[in-house]
C-alpha cells in the first residue's frame, strides 16, 4: 500500500486515497467517529500536494497548514462542514495509527492531536474572516459565472489554481521536491570530534585570537602590510607577492571577510574588534563550524572578485545546490562533470560571443577552483582521484543525435575521454550530510537515516523502509531493528498477517525474502499459513521459485483472488471493472465466481470486490443497449425486395 506519489502518478494516487477514505470511513463507523469524505480526501490531498508528497506523515506544522491554509481557502464546502475538518483529521490521523501506516518521523499522534486542538480555534476565526468571506464569493462567482461542473474533479483543480495564483499562492505541487536516499552518519561524538579537525575552523580560531583586544585597521577597513604579514603567518597562509594590505591576498581578505559575516569581528573607531556577544560560538568547534558553514553562501565577493565572473551573481544559490546535488548519492560525483553541470546551466545559455565564452569559462573554472578549497578547508567536501563510476558515465554513452543528453557532444566525448583513467571526485563530509539533513528536516522535507526507525512499531516501520529505502537500506534498516528489539522474522510475518492491505502484505513478503538467507524454503513452509498463503503464493510464483504447475487447484484460486484484490487496491475499482467489461459475460463471471469463492483470507476486500466491482459491472451491462432482433422472415422479405429492384438477391 503505497502512501507517497509523484505529482505525474495521478491515477495511482486517486486510486489510493480513495481506497484509504473507504477504509477511513468503515474504521469510523466502527469506533463512532466522525467522518466527511470531502474533509478527509481534502487532508490527504494537502499532503500529496506538498514539497515532500508523504500523505501519512504529519506534524503540528502539516496540521496547522491544513487547518489555517487549506481549508478556509482550497475547500469547496459551506461554513458548518469546514468546522468539522479538526475532528475528521483526528479520525483519519487515528485510522493511520491503527492501520500501521502511519510514518513514525512525524509527530507522535498525542502531540499531533494537542496541535488538532490548538489550530482548531484559530480555525473557526479564520473562517468567519471577512477575508474567508470574500475568497467563497469569488469561488461561488467564478463557478457561477462559467457555468462549470463542479463534479469534475479536473475543472475545480484549475479553478482553484488560478484563484491561487490571483491570492499569490503556489499551484498544487509546485513545489514538490526530489526524494533523498537515506544516509548513514557517524555518532553525535564522532561527529562532535570532528568539528575541531577542519582548517577552516582553526584559522578562524587563531585569527580571534590574533585580534585580541583589537587591531589597527586603515582607512579603507583593511589591515596594512605589517599586519596583512603577521596575520598571515598565524593563518599559515603564504603570500607570494608583496602586499601592502589585507586585500592583497586571497585566503586573508576570504577570513576577515568569513569572520565579519559571523559576527565574530567588526570594525569599531579604527580598529578591528571581537564582538563580545559571540564570543561564546568560538569557545565551542561544533558551534563555530556549524556558523561558518551557514555563512558559505554570503563569501562570492571574496570568492568570485576580482575579476568577476557569471557566478557572481548566482553564489548564493550555487554552494546550496551544488550540496544538494551531492546529498544521499551512492558514489562519489566526477568533479569534471559537477563543473561543466554549473557552467551549463548557470552562464553556456547567457554567452553568445565566442571569445567572451572562452575567457569567461576560464574564469568560471578559476572560481569554482577557489570555491571547492574553500569547502574543502571547511570539511564541507572530500576530493580524492579514483575511477568514475557508471553511474556517472552510463548517460553521456548512451547520448546520440537522437537523444543528445545534457551535454553537447563534445562535452560528452571529452568527459568520456577523462573518465577512462583515475580523476578527481567529490562526496559530502559527514559533517556536512548531517547539516545538510537537518535544513531538509526543518524544510519538511524527506531525508531518511539508516537507523533511525530502530525504535519504531513493526508495522509503521516496515511501512517507510518498503516505500523509501532501497534494497542494501531496507536490508540494514530490518537488521538493525530486529537486532534493537529483540525480534525475529515472526514479528515482520506477524505484520504482514494483520495488515488489512494485499499491497503492503506483498511488499513485506518481498523484504522477507531478502533478509532471510534461507528465504524459499522458508515461504514454501508458508503456503498453508491461512494468512499469509495468497500473498506467499503470488509472491513465489513471481519470483520463479514455483510454477503454475506446481499449484494445487484451490493455491491457483487463491493467486487469482490475490491478484485480482491487488490490481483493485492499487489501480482502482474502475480499471478493475474495465477490464472484466472486456472479457465474455461468462468469463468475467468466472473471474469473479472465482474471487468470491476462493476462500481468501481478507473478508473486507472480497466484500469490496462483491459490493463495488461485481454490482458495478452487472449495472454497466444492463444499461447497454440491447442489439436489436430481426426475424427471420423479415430478412428474406428484404432479400425479396431487393430481387424485384433488380438488385443481387
Amino acid at each position: 500500500m503505497r502512501t507517497c506519489f509523484d505529482i505525474e502518478e495521478g491515477d495511482a494516487y486517486s486510486a489510493a486515497r480513495q481506497l484509504l477514505a473507504r477504509r477511513c470511513r468503515d474504521w469510523a463507523i466502527m469506533h463512532s467517529r466522525p467522518f466527511h469524505a470531502r474533509l478527509v480526501l481534502a487532508a490527504m490531498d494537502s499532503r500529496h500536494f506538498s514539497s515532500d508528497g508523504r500523505i501519512t506523515h504529519w506534524n503540528f506544522q502539516h496540521i496547522f497548514y491544513y487547518l489555517l491554509e487549506w481549508v478556509p481557502r482550497y475547500v469547496d464546502a459551506d461554513m458548518r462542514l469546514l468546522l468539522q475538518a479538526p475532528e475528521n483529521l483526528r479520525t483519519l490521523l487515528q485510522f493511520f495509527r491503527h492501520t500501521g501506516l502511519r510514518d513514525p518521523r512525524g509527530g507522535p499522534l498525542v502531540a499531533n492531536e494537542e496541535a488538532i486542538d490548538t489550530a482548531s480555534h484559530s480555525m473557526a476565526k479564520i473562517i468567519t474572516s471577512m477575508d474567508s468571506s470574500q475568497f467563497d464569493e469569488l469561488w461561488g462567482c467564478e463557478l457561477g459565472t462559467r457555468n462549470m461542473d463542479t463534479s469534475n474533479e479536473t475543472v475545480l483543480k484549475d479553478l482553484s489554481d488560478r484563484l491561487r495564483r490571483r491570492y499569490g499562492r503556489p499551484s498544487q505541487g509546485e513545489f514538490r521536491t526530489l526524494p533523498q536516499l537515506p544516509v548513514r552518519l557517524p555518532s553525535e561524538p564522532e561527529l562532535n570530534a570532528l568539528a575541531a579537525e577542519p582548517l577552516a575552523v582553526q584559522r578562524l580560531t587563531s585569527l580571534l585570537e590574533w585580534v585580541g583586544k583589537g587591531r589597527s585597521i586603515k582607512r579603507s577597513g583593511h589591515l596594512d602590510a605589517a599586519a596583512s604579514r603577521e596575520l598571515a603567518a598565524t593563518l599559515g597562509v603564504e603570500l607570494t607577492e608583496p602586499v601592502r594590505s589585507s586585500e592583497d591576498s586571497d585566503e586573508l581578505r576570504l577570513y576577515l571577510l568569513w569572520a565579519k559575516k559571523m559576527g565574530l569581528v567588526r570594525r569599531y573607531r579604527g580598529r578591528l574588534v571581537k564582538v563580545r556577544k559571540y564570543e561564546w560560538i568560538a569557545s565551542d568547534p561544533v558551534v563555530l563550524w556549524q556558523t561558518a558553514f551557514d555563512f558559505l553562501e554570503e563569501l562570492g565577493d571574496a570568492i568570485c572578485d576580482p575579476p568577476q565572473s557569471p557566478l557572481t551573481t548566482i553564489y548564493p544559490e550555487l554552494i546550496p545546490d551544488v550540496l544538494n546535488s551531492l546529498y544521499s548519492l551512492p558514489e562519489p560525483m566526477p568533479l569534471l562533470r559537477l563543473n561543466e553541470t554549473v557552467w551549463l546551466h548557470s552562464c553556456a545559455g547567457f554567452l553568445n560571443d565566442t571569445d567572451e565564452v572562452v575567457e569567461q569559462y576560464e574564469r568560471v573554472k578559476r572560481h569554482l577552483s577557489r570555491m571547492w578549497a574553500l569547502l574543502v578547508e571547511l570539511d564541507v567536501v572530500q576530493i580524492d582521484r579514483a575511477y568514475v563510476d557508471d553511474m556517472f558515465r552510463n548517460d553521456l554513452e548512451r547520448a546520440d543525435e537522437s537523444a543528445p543528453g545534457m551535454f553537447d557532444s563534445q562535452t560528452n566525448k571529452w568527459l568520456l575521454e577523462e573518465f577512462t583513467e583515475p580523476t578527481l571526485v567529490v562526496s559530502l563530509s559527514p559533517m556536512a550530510v548531517a547539516m545538510l539533513r537537518q535544513r531538509m528536516l526543518e524544510e519538511n522535507r524527506e531525508a531518511g537515516l539508516v537507523g533511525e526507525l530502530a525504535g519504531a512499531d513493526a508495522a509503521e516501520m516496515l511501512s517507510v523502509v518498503s516505500q523509501h529505502y532501497p534494497w542494501q537500506d531496507q536490508v540494514e534498516e530490518l537488521s538493525t531493528w530486529m537486532i534493537t528489539n529483540h525480534a525475529d522474522v515472526e514479528v515482520i510475518l506477524d505484520v504482514a498477517r494483520h495488515t488489512p492491505f494485499r499491497s503492503r502484505a506483498a511488499a513485506i513478503v518481498q523484504l522477507v525474502y531478502d533478509l532471510v538467507p534461507d528465504a524459499p524454503r522458508l515461504l514454501r513452509g508458508l503456503r498453508a499459513d491461512p494468512e499469509l498463503a495468497p500473498s506467499v503464493i503470488a509472491f513465489l510464483v513471481e519470483a520463479g521459485v514455483l510454477e503454475m504447475l506446481d499449484l494445487t487447484d484451490p493455491e491457483r484460486q487463491l493467486l487469482t483472488a490475490e491478484s485480482s484484490l491487488r490490481l483493485m487496491e492499487i489501480e482502482g475499482i474502475d480499471s478493475v471493472v474495465d477490464g472484466l467489461e472486456a472479457l465474455t459475460s461468462s468469463d468475467a463471471q468466472g473471474v469473479i465466481d472465482g474471487v468470491l469463492n476462493s476462500g481468501h483470507p481478507d473478508t473486507v476486500a472480497l466484500d469490496e470486490f462483491r459490493d463495488l466491482v461485481a454490482e458495478q459491472l452487472s449495472r454497466r451491462r444492463a444499461s447497454r443497449p440491447k442489439p436489436p432482433r430481426i426475424a427471420p422472415g423479415r430478412l428474406g422479405a428484404t432479400r425479396r425486395s431487393r430481387v424485384r429492384r433488380g438488385g443481387r438477391p
